[in-house]
């Protein structure tokens, strides 16, 4: 049972309070009251006082008296009525959302200054509500704890202040991811606290250890420090409690006209709302914005506006609501009247651009951001906007640049570390930047923000990619224990989503993840999805027409496993199209695409909608996601609904977790149909490797030897050429084992970065391998990339993500391969591939086969030579190469789900049998 807490200054309408208690609260409640000495006649009271200055302190010191013997409590403003039905109307609301991360639990009330946790309801505040009886308990972000429930594990303390304590407090808990409820309950409040008390000295000294402490606040609830003057009108004792007490049906009339007959009534102590300026007009739309009201704020910052038609600011107010509510065509447009009626307001400029970034209008968003920074050059957050597109154009040295400036103008400026890691990581991966240049920027961000999530996740993948271990493990727990908040609160979690592929955790765990982002872009962009109202029909005229969306349509993996592919399909019975969204690189790969399609659209330099717009007005029927989660992906597209069916394929092993995708193009091996509940997309299971391969990619004739790449000649070379974030301690200490058995072998790695090798050579001493043994080498052009795999003996694979265009490459160039197959779909993509080659007797299923089985392959020459002879048999009359009968099998693939859509019905797994 909840105890109550009651602080008092000069309990004047504490009897009162307590006579409500006496009549309508439980016997077997436990009040606590600080300040005085007056009893709960039917309930236990426990009284002390204190020597608290301010109302912050009074309540925590309070509260943690309370906590000693109870869980949870409510506090009571000293101040309050209680009706019949407070209290049991709050208990109840609090029983029901137990299962919710609970922050405050408040009632609503009436009150002198405005009501307090009521809600309007209508579209203007000409009606507004009523109390005090609302059937809906209702999230806030701020509310006001008069009377409210709350719990020992949510509590964090007010700040040490009389006015807006509350406020912050809630703001605190709410980046704790806790939320914050309206309940049905409803209370008098009469209002003794600031009777009597100099309130002007109490607005100006929150006001300025706001601005000291908590800086990144003042904005928000002082709107850039207006007077305190300006603020505060006082209404005496007998105003309050009229106010409140008696003035049921007062209303407060605020429209765009207000009939000349309508009395307006006063708003704070007197002043006409009729004779308000338009600067006063436009604090009230801040004030009414600032705690949710936003159809409200939209009729103030109109009416300000209506008095100064050049008051740029409402403008650029108006244009944030209307981003707020996902209208961003009509935010643009009050972002322009901003600037046109005030052509030097840089704020305009910037949000414009930041809207048009949001439609992936990245030229023209760039344009405006730069005209931002014409108008004001030291505008840091304008720096920082101008280098995320930037950097989304793939101009990563200017975007750097714009990063790195916004820094020396503000060097606190969290954002701009944030930012300028995103764009130096892809930088490390090509080597241009050392791996301490990167990590300095995020432990920046840290130091910053010791509560960063995005820093510690980045920090941790940062670790990861260079083979660092340290505290791996209780990182671990707690990356996943941060991504199971984050997803009980229904947020995005800040683990991105292909990084979390090849983490140890279940199909479960990464469905959960690929949810929270799946279902973000379906809530961002259902709104103009149904404004484009692209309407599909099941009727098919002529060909079925097959698009492929990518980012990698150049010199890329995806493009090295399927460029043959489109020169397979039957262009009897299907059109094929490519739409390109990454840059041209001039490859041979895109050329020889652009050259095998029946249509290749460009689609870089348009945004979302464009891009919808031209697949849908292109009449495609089905349309394939070759990026899912990866660098690039143009998620959007497809969260628009541009094809009346869409699939999710080979770039992203794994589900997307999008309501908008119909299928994920598998295997029975990696998906067998008994995971199909671990995909939000319905499974369509071809009868060999779901991975198309080229049967045409050539392997260089050019000489190569051992000594080209530093390895011993008369060694045994085992070789990884996973991507370096692959390797992890289970597997390099199975790795370590086998060499350790293995005399006179040695572990060939692709890795060129002297941080992650030195890391690697540290990590194989500690395990008692001399560091020497591990052979690094780096990247190279494809044709001698396959070609220097016959340096190798065999390949031996990474756990919890499998080589898969890297186990296609070792194949077809004779070398064989050992693997481990999990639970995951990254875990399985080798095993797949094994045995579409007819080599399933390289696949284990445990640590401990697959140790026994490289070694027994090292040390027996006569096992090792009778597979790489299998292997070169199989390799061009198996399935896994065979491109034809492939393209074959996904072409009976796309029919399928043609002929389940033209039957109006929902998608269903689809499993194609080896003979179709």
């Amino acid at each position: 049972m909840a105890a109550i807490v009651i602080c008092t200054v000069n309990a004047r309408c504490l009897p009162v309070l307590i006579a409500s208690i006496t009549f309508y609260l439980p016997s077997d409640v436990t009040i606590y009251i600080s300040g005085s000495n007056l009893k709960c006649p039917k309930h236990k009271t426990v009284n002390f006082s204190n020597q608290s200055t301010n109302f912050g302190d009074a309540y925590n010191y309070a509260v943690k008296e309370a906590f000693q013997d109870h869980q949870e409590v409510v506090i009571a403003n000293d101040d309050i009525v209680l009706t019949p039905d407070s209290w049991q109307y709050l208990m109840e609301d609090v029983e029901k959302l137990r299962s919710t991360s609970l922050g405050w639990v408040a009632s609503r009330s009436d009150y002198a200054r405005g009501r307090q946790n009521i809600r309007y309801t209508d579209k203007i505040l000409n009606n507004y509500l009523r109390y005090p009886w609302e059937n809906e308990v209702i999230e806030e972000s701020v509310i006001a704890p008069i009377f409210a429930w709350i719990s020992r594990r949510a509590w964090i303390d007010f700040p040490p202040i009389n006015w807006f304590s509350d406020d912050i407090q809630c703001l605190e808990m709410r980046s704790n991811g806790l939320k914050h409820y309206i309940s049905r309950a409803y209370v008098h409040h009469v209002g003794s606290q600031t009777c009597g008390m100099d309130y002007q000295k109490c607005v100006q000294e929150s006001r300025l250890w706001i601005e000291k402490h908590r800086p990144d606040l003042a904005p928000l609830w002082f709107n850039n420090s207006p007077k305190v003057e300006e603020k505060v009108n006082i209404l005496t004792p007998t105003e309050r409690e009229n106010k409140t007490l008696m003035g049921v049906e007062e209303k407060i009339n605020i429209s765009s006209s207000t009939p000349e007959d309508q009395k307006i009534p006063t708003l704070k102590g007197g002043e006409l709302l009729e004779n308000k300026t338009a600067e006063q007009w436009y604090q009230l739309g801040v004030t009414m914005a600032n705690i949710g009201q936003s159809d409200q704020a939209k009729i103030a910052y109109q009416k300000a506006l209506n008095l100064n038609p050049k008051y740029a600011q409402a403008y650029n107010s108006l244009g944030l609501l209307a981003i707020a509510d996902e209208n961003i065509d009509e935010a643009i447009e009050y972002f322009k009247s901003a600037i046109r009626v005030n052509p030097s307001y840089a704020y305009g400029y910037n949000n414009i651009g930041l809207a048009l970034q949001m439609q992936n209008k990245l030229p023209e968003a760039q344009l405006y951001l730069q005209q931002a920074l014409q108008q004001n050059p030291i505008y840091h957050e304008a720096l920082v906007n101008l280098g995320n597109v930037l950097r989304l154009q793939d101009h990563i040295e200017e975007a750097i640049k714009c990063f790195e400036r916004s820094i020396e103008l503000k060097p606190d400026y969290a954002k701009a570390y944030q930012c300028l890691g995103s764009a130096l990581s892809p930088l490390l991966h090509q080597n241009k930047i050392s791996v301490e240049e990167l990590r300095n920027v995020y432990l920046k961000l840290q130091s910053l923000d010791p509560n960063s999530l995005e820093a510690f996740t980045r920090l941790f993948c940062l670790r990861e990619g260079t083979c660092d271990w340290t505290n791996r493990e209780s990182d671990l727990k707690t990356l996943w224990r941060v991504s199971q908040q984050e997803i009980e609160q229904k947020k995005i979690t800040t683990m991105p989503v292909f990084e979390s592929v090849y983490k140890p955790w279940t199909r479960q765990q990464l469905k959960q993840i690929a949810m929270s982002h799946g279902q973000d872009f379906e809530s961002q962009w259902r709104k103009k999805r149904l404004e484009c109202n692209f309407q599909h029909s099941p009727i098919l005229k002529g060909k079925l027409r097959i698009g492929y969306l990518s980012h990698d349509f150049r010199d890329h993996a995806t493009s090295h496993l399927m460029q043959t592919l489109f020169n397979h399909h039957d262009q009897t019975n299907f059109e094929i199209f490519a739409y390109s969204s990454g840059v041209n690189d001039q490859s041979s790969y895109r050329q020889h695409i652009m050259a095998s399609v029946d249509q290749f659209r460009d689609i870089a330099k348009l945004d979302y909608e464009e891009s919808a717009k031209l697949i849908y007005e292109d009449g495609i029927n089905i349309l394939v996601d070759l990026n899912g989660y990866t660098h690039g992906s143009r998620t959007a597209i497809l969260a628009l609904r541009s094809a009346p069916i869409q699939v999710n394929y080979l770039g992203f092993p794994g589900t997307m977790g999008a309501p908008f995708m119909d299928y994920l193009i598998s295997d029975r091996i990696i998906t067998p149909p008994e995971f199909a509940e671990d995909f939000t997309e319905k499974l369509v299971l071809l009868p060999h490797c779901y991975q198309v391969n080229d049967n045409q990619q050539v392997i260089a004739d050019t000489p190569i030897t051992r000594e080209q790449y530093n390895l011993p000649e008369s060694a045994f070379v085992f070789c990884s050429f996973n991507n370096k974030y692959k390797i992890e301690p289970v597997v390099f200490d199975m790795w370590m084992n086998i060499l350790k058995e293995v005399e006179n072998s040695v572990l060939w790695l692709l890795v060129g970065d002297k941080t992650t090798q030195g890391n690697l050579q540290r990590e194989a001493t500690i395990r008692g391998v001399d560091a020497q043994r591990l052979i690094f080498c780096g990247y190279v052009p494809k044709a001698e990339h396959l070609a220097r795999h016959r340096l190798a003996d065999l390949f031996i694979d990474t756990l919890y993500c499998n080589a898969h265009t890297t186990a296609s490459d070792c194949l077809w160039a004779g070398l064989p391969l050992i693997t481990w197959q999990g639970e995951t779909f990254a875990t399985r993509v080798a095993s797949s591939l094994l045995t579409a080659i007819g080599l399933p007797e390289l696949i284990t299923t445990n640590l401990e086969d697959y140790q026994k089985l490289a070694i027994t392959l090292a040390r027996s020459s006569r096992k090792l030579q009778a597979i790489k002879k299998k292997l070169a048999k199989n390799r061009l009359t198996y399935p896994l190469f065979d491109t034809p009968v492939f393209t074959r099998h996904l072409e009976k693939a796309y029919q399928k789900m043609w002929d389940i859509y033209e039957q109006q019905k929902p998608p269903e797994m689809i499993e194609i049998d080896r003979t179709s």
